[in-house]
């Protein structure tokens, strides 16, 4: 009789990709340590689960922000706030305090979502030397916020 040892269930093809599905570390690492498919079959399954985690990865920033998450919404940064509005026209103006209702100077503009983050770009300025284009630009979504390399809002 021949001396032959039964696998173990990890050592299976079904058993690796039970665990390639469940917990990939461990079916990535015994998929390439057994060499029970072919060099370019696991350089291809390395390659989607790579893609997946890259797709996947941080969260709701890597896909980039949503019209629910802007539209209707008031964001400010000190005493500037922007509302954005269903149709895509964003409102700008400015407040004396925190706690005042009255607005000063406002600004008309439109916004859109481009490559996953806020474009917001101003129309009309209502303000004489008051210049609401220095708030045009892209906008990462974060929590709560939206902000670029100048500017921050947040929402409450």
């Amino acid at each position: 009789m021949e001396n032959q040892t039964e696998l173990k269930w990890y050592q299976k093809p079904t058993g690796v990709i039970i665990l390639l599905i469940i917990f990939f570390p461990v079916g990535l690492y015994l998929m390439w340590k057994n060499d029970m498919w072919t060099k370019k079959t696991r350089q291809i399954v390395t390659a989607v689960i790579a893609v997946f985690l890259l797709a996947n990865s941080g969260g709701k920033s890597s896909w980039g922000v949503s019209e629910g998450d802007i539209s209707t919404k008031t964001f400010n940064a000190g005493y500037y706030y922007l509302f954005f509005k269903n149709d895509h026209s964003i409102e700008i103006y400015q407040k004396s305090s925190s706690s005042s209702s009255a607005r000063g100077c406002a600004a008309d503009g439109r916004w859109s979502i481009e490559g996953g983050k806020v474009k917001v770009e101003v129309v009309q300025s209502y303000c004489g030397t008051e210049s609401y284009t220095k708030f045009n630009g892209l906008y990462d979504m974060k929590g709560t916020c939206i902000e670029n390399e100048r500017f921050s809002f947040c929402s409450k």
